[in-house]
């Protein structure tokens, strides 16, 4: 396969939270002695070493030199990425990549540098950082801090923040379709009970002239309303958690975390069940209610 190598110290692991899952990782000690270690990302590691032996303490050779494997990184999922796919990588003491894996003699010998990695001390100061390093990278190659094409910097917490505001639309997007289905839903128990209560309207005439009240009349249409609602509803709430555990039971792909359940998510489903029964329930109880005995006996089809 084809894998990047990368020239890294201490630091930059520490920054890219790239720890080796097994053994250990490129240290101070490889960085100054040279030492020809290197650590393997899970798909290099897997196409190098799948089904054979441990690949730590044996050797891998990269440009015609022989590199000892000294850690291994376990699997990671990324939606983005700077200088390649961590899962692709072989890392190995910085100064090496220039003597060892150097396209040309003229790279080699300008030690040029890839990426600058930086982390603020905290994100509330990520503006801070950024011009910070702008400055201190402007001095030293003599360009105007100002000029952003310069030195192009991918600003991982605007991507974050991007992510987070792109999910809460469509959160916000999936929150108004539940409401409109959830009216519609309503309306729909609610025409269902002002249908039943004009098939039954001499039924409820006869009933008044007999004796019954208008409370006892609104609260038995009342009754059969929420009861219709929220049997539909429950009969909903129980498809989809079927649908969910029929998805996760199947192998997730990455960022996928398939279809989960959370309480906090059926009880505001509940309530808002509730709230719509009882909405759509009210109208046609109410109409009922409210017919006299002799119009709902005089009433015809």
């Amino acid at each position: 396969g084809r894998f990047l190598v990368l020239g890294v110290d201490p630091d930059y692991l520490k920054l890219r939270s790239l720890p080796a899952a097994l053994g250990r990782d490129v240290n101070w000690s490889d960085v100054r002695s040279r030492s020809r270690v290197c650590v393997l990302g899970d798909s290099v590691r897997k196409q190098l070493f799948e089904g054979r032996r441990d690949p730590l303490g044996n050797t891998v050779i990269l440009n015609g030199y022989r590199y000892t494997v000294v850690g291994l990184m376990s699997e990671k999922n990324q939606n983005s990425s700077y200088d390649g796919w961590d899962n692709d990588k072989v890392l190995i003491p910085a100064p090496l990549v220039r003597s060892d894996c150097a396209p040309n003699h003229q790279v080699a010998a300008e030690g040029r540098v890839q990426v600058i990695v930086y982390r603020p001390r905290s994100v509330d100061e990520w503006q801070l950082a950024q011009t910070q390093v702008r400055g201190a990278l402007a001095r030293r190659y003599g360009f105007d801090p100002r000029d952003e094409a310069a030195v192009p910097m991918w600003d991982t917490v605007e991507t974050a923040a991007l992510f987070d505001d792109t999910f809460k639309a469509l959160g916000l997007f999936l929150g108004s379709v539940a409401l409109v289905t959830l009216s519609l839903g309503g309306i729909g128990v609610m025409n269902t009970m002002m249908t039943s209560v004009t098939e039954r309207t001499a039924e409820i005439g006869l009933r008044k002239a007999v004796g019954a009240s208008r409370r006892r009349i609104l609260l038995e249409i009342f009754a059969e309303g929420l009861i219709l609602a929220l049997i539909s509803g429950g009969g909903g709430l129980l498809l989809i958690w079927g649908l969910a555990s029929i998805v996760n039971s199947f192998p997730m792909p990455a960022f996928f975390a398939g279809l989960p359940i959370e309480l906090e998510t059926v009880l505001m489903v509940a309530i808002a069940l509730m709230a719509v029964a009882v909405l759509s329930a009210l109208p046609p109880a109410w109409r009922a209610a409210a017919m006299t005995p002799v119009e709902a006996l005089r009433f015809e089809k």
